[in-house]
């Protein structure tokens, strides 16, 4: 699926979601209109490294992305030139514990924030291996890390959970506790 497919595609998804569990919400958000190749090579030269096919294509679409799922915000090439969500990220990946990180504990260092959270702990980075972004995104939450094989593999995730999701919370019993008997 392409990222322009994606986008079409999760937005409505997304839209019913926030309508269901933030009722009289504001409109779901599009993402930031797509880096230029100039933006991109930018990034490239500032960091150092080469990313990942999947991500630097993704990011022609969409660069960045504010409230992208719940409290989450993908981020751009402005951040990756050094943003105050940047340094968040940044922040956020050196308190979650190393336990936390699991067999990333030692590359820590060589994680590159792809996404932060601003109400949890929650980072998804993509791991610099010899100068190049590897496709693995890995979602680090505080707890043992949601690995995906790809950018697109996440994308992909979020976009088939969202009916479950849109399910879930459309349950009239959402939400309400149990009564004692």
């Amino acid at each position: 699926m392409s990222p322009a497919e994606f986008i079409d595609a999760y937005r409505p998804l997304a839209q019913r979601l926030r309508d269901i569990t933030v009722p009289g919400a504001d409109l779901f958000p599009h993402p930031i209109p797509g880096a230029t190749e100039q933006q991109l090579t930018e990034v490239e030269s500032y960091l150092g490294i080469r990313l990942d096919v999947q991500h630097r294509n993704f990011l022609m679409h969409a660069n960045g992305w504010p409230d992208f799922s719940g409290t989450f915000t993908l981020l751009g090439t402005a951040d990756f030139l050094g943003s105050d969500l940047m340094s968040k990220a940044k922040e956020q990946l050196h308190i979650i514990s190393g336990a936390a990180l699991g067999r990333f504990r030692w590359k820590r260092n060589r994680l590159l924030p792809i996404a932060v959270s601003d109400g949890t702990l929650d980072v998804w980075c993509m791991l610099i291996e010899k100068g190049q972004v590897q496709p693995q995104f890995i979602w680090f939450n505080n707890t043992e890390p949601d690995e995906y094989e790809t950018f697109n593999a996440y994308l992909q995730a979020c976009l088939s959970s969202m009916p479950e999701h849109i399910a879930h919370f459309s349950d009239p019993n959402w939400g309400r506790r149990p009564t004692a008997s």
